[in-house]
């Protein structure tokens, strides 16, 4: 009953930002903080004068990079954020949830990729959740693979939820996969979960995998690929939505949790 109630606040506070959201930049820069809007990006530093990304002009070094949006958002499809080199504070998949009442549905995976540079801080495959009351839905995987480069904190497959009464859906698996000697602190594959009654729903399985590196093929190994488990709501364009095509997608996601959790497809966790 606890869990479906969650499913429910969540799904509701979902609906009802959404309904206010509006179309979205391409790449948005502000304050100490990167929006990528699910378009794709790559960090990298600038032979030794910063940090940048993309053909941006602007010095990230110490910013906090978000695959996803700034706020209450519909983005249809995937999200990837790549680094090879500079430094940056920390590094969500997602998006940024920092105001109460807001909500974000991403209708696809999350990819964060590190081959390079430094993350002084977390790095997190879903949102960040801070806000009172609001709630993030991915509906597909989220997976970060870190290959090189250094992350000076932890790192965790799902989202980090602060906000009190918050919450975050991942309707796929998590999986992080990482070379042993890049991350200095602890890798989990679930969320970090500190508001109070806030709650993180994963839908599928938590994978961590570690590695020595390089970076073993399938045939050294024996190890098959991961499946990509549930397949997101096949929505199609527009990419970035408004308020009347952001309600329709919102409510086809919820139909697609209420779905699983009312045929117990789902192994519901909370954290």
């Amino acid at each position: 009953m606890r869990q479906k109630k969650m499913v429910a606040i969540v799904a509701a506070l979902l609906t009802i930002a959404i309904l206010g959201s509006s179309a979205l930049a391409t790449v948005d820069i502000s304050g100490s903080e990167v929006f990528a809007n699910g378009e794709t990006i790559e960090i990298h530093d600038g032979g030794g004068t910063g940090t940048y990304i993309n053909a941006l002009s602007t010095n990230i070094s110490g910013y906090t990079v978000y695959g996803g949006s700034n706020g209450t958002s519909l983005i249809n499809g995937d999200t990837n954020v790549t680094m090879t080199g500079g430094t940056v504070a920390a590094i969500y998949g997602g998006s940024k949830l920092g105001g109460a009442f807001s909500g974000t549905v991403i209708n696809g995976d999350t990819n964060v990729t590190i081959e390079g540079g430094t993350v002084t801080g977390d790095v997190y495959g879903g949102s960040e959740v801070s806000g009172k009351l609001s709630g993030s839905l991915i509906t597909g995987d989220t997976n970060v693979n870190i290959d090189g480069g250094t992350v000076l904190s932890d790192v965790y497959g799902g989202s980090n939820v602060s906000g009190k009464l918050s919450g975050s859906i991942i309707m796929g698996d998590t999986n992080v996969e990482y070379a042993i000697g890049t991350v200095t602190g602890d890798v989990y594959g679930d969320s970090n979960v500190t508001g109070r009654c806030a709650k993180s729903i994963i839908c599928g399985d938590e994978n961590v995998t570690s590695y020595i590196p390089p970076r073993p093929t399938n045939e050294d190994t024996g190890i098959t690929e991961i499946p990509l488990g549930i397949p997101a709501i096949p929505l199609g364009a527009p990419r970035t939505g408004a308020a009347s095509t952001g309600l329709l997608y919102c409510m086809l996601s919820i139909l697609g949790v209420a779905g699983f959790m009312g045929i117990k497809v789902c192994r519901r966790k909370f954290r």
